[in-house]
C-alpha cells in the first residue's frame, strides 16, 4: 500500500499507520523526501514537513519508530508509529522515483510541457545526487 496517493490538483493523500493527512503543493515534497533520505543516512534520523495550508504535520523518523507531530485546530498532537523508519523512508523515496512524471506535474510552476519537463529534470537530478538509480 502506498503512503502518498491521489497526487493531483496540488494536493495528495498521506496515509501511514492509521494517520491521514492531505499535503499541499506549498512544499516541494519530492525534494523534501529526497533531502530527508540523504539526511537519514548521514545522521540516522530526519524530519519531513508537510503543509496542509491550514495545518501542518511533520514526520520524525528514527531507526525503530516514527513520530508524527501535527498542528491541527490549534492543538499539537503526537502519533507514535512503531515501524522501522528506514523502511518507511525508502518506501516514500521509491514512490517518488516510480512516479516522477506525476510529481513533476504536481510541483511545476506552470502547467506547460516546458515547465513540467524542467521540474522532471530537477527531480531526476536530485534522485541521482542522493545516489539512487532511475529505472
Amino acid at each position: 500500500m502506498e503512503i502518498l496517493t491521489n497526487i493531483k490538483y496540488g494536493w495528495c493523500d498521506f496515509d501511514l499507520g492509521g494517520y491521514h493527512g492531505r499535503p499541499s503543493y506549498i512544499r516541494f515534497l519530492p525534494f523534501d523526501i529526497l533531502n530527508a533520505y540523504e539526511e537519514y543516512f548521514r545522521y540516522r534520523h530526519c524530519i519531513i514537513e508537510f503543509d496542509e495550508e491550514l495545518s501542518q504535520f511533520c514526520l520524525v523518523i528514527w531507526d525503530d519508530r516514527i513520530i508524527i507531530i501535527d498542528n491541527r485546530e490549534g492543538k499539537c498532537n503526537n502519533t507514535i508509529i512503531n515501524m522501522g523508519g528506514e523502511g518507511v523512508l525508502t518506501k516514500l523515496v521509491n514512490e517518488i522515483v516510480s512516479n516522477i512524471d506525476v510529481w513533476a506535474k504536481w510541483i511545476s510552476i506552470h502547467d506547460t510541457d516546458e515547465s513540467i519537463q524542467d521540474a522532471k529534470n530537477k527531480i531526476i537530478k536530485k534522485i541521482k545526487s542522493v545516489g539512487l538509480d532511475i529505472e
